[in-house]
């Protein structure tokens, strides 16, 4: 074989290659396939779930049963979307996230009008006080339930600043009523209900703060907070001996 043929042999093997050569390079800066998996969200749904399953306990036992069966609702999606985040299941997290929206406006619904219901009680009980931020509360409501029908984002985090703020109102009123009770056991000595109402007081002032500053995630770890140490305190009650006469 001479020289020349040599050389077409080896610029026709060169040639051969080099398909191979830039498929292999095409592959190597191929970016990585984006991953669905996210534990921490996955906890953080499923803390939210727990939320809406205390709020549904609330509400059946105040016999509400539509309001339970939204938050009912709300609960089992966001167990749906904690599932997605922990096997990466993209189809399961959205399909979730829009069940969800769904969710809230049937819940937003049902307090609007579980609201406007309370305020007509407190109203005959001769709590104005109350009867005002309960239907100002009902009225914020029907404000979300209207935005999120359009999708008007704007008013929708208006009309939920509005009643996060309401809310507020009914927690200090709720305070100054465990504040008597808190007197009361303390007066009366009893010093392990009077820890319990002190700790509630306490996670209820936190309460205020996180629906004063409209923060989501204050309300959502308060709320918990104060979960917990309603359990206390409803345990402190039951734990207490009626004193013997002498």
């Amino acid at each position: 074989m001479n020289i020349n043929m040599k050389k077409i042999l080896l610029i026709s093997l060169l040639f051969a290659f080099i398909p191979f050569i830039g498929a292999k390079s095409v592959t190597k800066n191929k970016p990585p396939a984006k991953s669905y998996k996210d534990e921490t969200k996955a906890a953080e749904c499923r803390k939210s779930a727990e939320n809406f399953q205390g709020q549904q306990k609330n509400a059946e036992k105040n016999n509400d049963m539509t309001l339970a069966g939204a938050l009912k609702k709300c609960a089992d999606i966001k167990l749906q979307i904690a599932k997605g985040y922990e096997t990466g299941d993209k189809n399961m997290i959205e399909n979730g996230l829009h069940d969800f929206k769904k969710a809230i406006f049937e819940r937003d619904e049902a307090l609007q009008g579980e609201y406007m219901a309370e305020a007509k009680e407190a109203e005959a009980k001769g709590n104005k006080i109350l009867a005002d931020i309960l239907r100002r509360l009902s009225a914020a409501k029907l404000k979300m339930v209207k935005a999120r029908k359009t999708g008007d984002s704007k008013a929708l985090n208006a009309a939920t600043e509005e009643s996060r703020k309401i809310l507020a109102e009914r927690e200090k009123l709720n305070v100054e009523d465990l504040n008597k009770q808190l007197e009361k056991a303390e007066k009366t000595e009893k010093p392990e209900l009077a820890a319990a109402l002190k700790k509630y007081i306490d996670s209820k002032h936190k309460l205020i703060k996180a629906y004063e500053a409209n923060n989501g995630k204050m309300i959502e770890e308060a709320s918990d907070e104060c979960k917990k140490s309603l359990a206390e305190k409803n345990a402190a009650v039951k734990g207490q001996k009626t004193p013997e006469k002498k």
